[in-house]
């Protein structure tokens, strides 16, 4: 399975057995946005809900520090995931939080793990099918083990900022001071279009690439 699936490849196989589709939605605090609430009102048929403020490690003093494998294996069990499974996730979310799940999975040892591309937005715009409710899913089993994907540590950034054996990007944005002003005085999608296009610009300023649409845009 491809890391990028499309809208088509997963309505050709969405109820296939061994086929888990998760939706990985967030917002952030000023968005006025329930993931969860969002989801139980409409979300992709069969989709599970990950909640991603629970994937990440309780324990560290760090906010939102990555989790552990076994906290990783315990929570994506919980959801109904097996080892072999194909993971299809996405999300409905300015920040495009479907990727941090993406890369903790990999991180952890999933290989057969995708992201769709459009997410929901697309998905919904083509007509295809929707349910509402809670998602019922018995557990899994997971068992972590090391992936390809890879964290530098704070002293490992402290040192290549003398060695510079690496490029380091800075992939911050100053969002709350680019909205401020059209607050109150734009619709919530409106706001949540203009963080969409805010942040594409940001991202492809900083890569120094041509100003191209790299997401679907509702």
């Amino acid at each position: 399975m491809d890391d990028l699936v499309s809208t088509e490849w997963l309505a050709e196989r969405l109820g296939e057995p061994g086929l888990v589709v998760i939706d990985a939605s967030a917002h952030l605090p000023d968005a006025g946005r329930d993931a969860r609430a969002e989801f139980e009102a409409a979300h992709i048929a069969g989709a599970r809900f990950l909640d991603l403020d629970t994937l990440k490690d309780f324990d560290s003093p760090v906010p939102a520090a990555l989790p552990t494998a076994e906290q990783f294996a315990a929570r994506i069990a919980d959801i109904g995931v097996n080892d072999g499974d194909r993971v299809v996730i996405y999300d409905d979310s300015g920040v495009k939080t479907s990727a941090r799940a993406w890369f903790i999975f990999r991180m952890h040892g999933m290989r057969e793990v995708a992201l769709l591309d459009g997410g929901l937005g697309k998905w919904r715009a083509e007509g295809r099918p929707l349910e509402s409710g809670a998602p019922q899913s018995e557990g899994g089993h997971v068992t972590a083990t090391p992936g390809p994907g890879t964290v530098r540590s704070k002293p490992e950034i402290l040192a290549n900022i003398g060695t510079a054996e690496e490029q380091l990007l800075d992939a911050r944005k100053d969002l709350d001071r680019h909205l401020r002003p059209y607050r109150g005085k734009m619709s919530a999608e409106q706001l949540s279009m203009l963080e969409k296009q805010y942040l594409e610009r940001i991202v492809l300023e900083s890569a120094g690439l041509p100003r191209l649409s790299l997401f679907y845009m509702r």
